[in-house]
């Protein structure tokens, strides 16, 4: 899930992000992130994003570097 600022208002938006961001580049994902982002988004909003898909991005990079244990 990521968050999307819609309306002024923080909501849940289900998007499978392994998939949705696996063949796209760093770059790729800011510009989609820019485009579903509202006109009247401050950058600590967008910066907020930003990092929460680092942080998303970087936490499956480590499961897929260690592998998922069932357990």
């Amino acid at each position: 899930m990521i968050w999307q600022f819609l309306t002024g208002k923080a909501t849940l938006e289900k998007t499978d992000f392994r998939v949705h961001t696996a063949v796209m580049s760093n770059k790729q994902i800011v510009e989609d992130l820019l485009q579903r982002m509202p006109d009247g988004a401050s950058l600590h909003d967008i910066a907020q994003e930003i990092e929460f898909i680092a942080a998303v991005r970087q936490g499956l990079e480590e499961l897929d570097r260690r592998g998922v244990d069932s357990n």
